[in-house]
């Protein structure tokens, strides 16, 4: 398994967002801990299936990247991936350009949109529950570049299984796992066209 560089303890993170959280309601979850355990840890997840660095992806998007989630930890753990969080409602895009203001990440920018009026191509797009399979991959499709990869993080359910198979993509890899505290089966689907 590969080792997340961000600790609960240290990184500024953490207590930007939950400052940022207390004012703007981006997520229900507020300690620190919690956030780490649910939201970080959830976004790192990745490294445990999939190695980033396999591709030469340039260009990467989280769309309905509201929640920061997967986006920050991702632009902080791999610095070298240029990301566009796309997401339709202003208030959030406003709260998370501040923070990434405020973090000095140069590597992410934010977008006001709907994925399906937003025009550029990405090498790896990400989603981090924002709706069911047969209403995402339509819209990801719209923004993914042929040869591209799509790493969708989901609450697991055979429903999310069988809309993933019916749209006919190709299953790189799938990975289920839980949080710290939960026994709540999730999984990761990395997808190609």
């Amino acid at each position: 398994m590969k080792k997340t560089t961000l600790d609960p303890h240290r990184t500024p993170l953490i207590h930007v967002f939950t400052e940022r959280n207390s004012k703007i309601n981006l997520s229900a979850i507020r300690t620190q801990e919690a956030v780490y355990q649910k939201h970080i840890l959830d976004a790192l997840e990745i490294k445990q299936c999939f190695d980033l660095h396999e591709y030469d992806w340039k260009k990467a998007c989280d769309i309905g990247t509201g929640g920061w989630f997967p986006l920050l930890p991702l632009a902080i753990e791999f610095p070298d991936i240029q990301r566009t969080g796309i997401d339709g409602r202003r208030k959030k895009i406003d709260a998370i350009n501040d923070m990434t203001k405020t973090l000095w990440l140069k590597n992410c920018r934010w977008i006001h949109s709907r994925s399906e009026d937003h025009n550029t191509k990405y090498d790896l797009v990400t989603a981090r529950a924002v709706a069911f399979a047969d209403t995402l991959l339509p819209r990801i499709d719209e923004i993914l570049k042929p040869w591209g990869v799509c790493i969708l993080y989901k609450l697991f359910t055979s429903k999310e299984d069988r809309l993933i198979k019916k749209f006919g993509r190709k299953i790189i890899k799938t990975h289920a796992y839980t949080l710290h505290d939960d026994a709540v089966e999730r999984m990761i689907y990395i997808l190609k066209k």
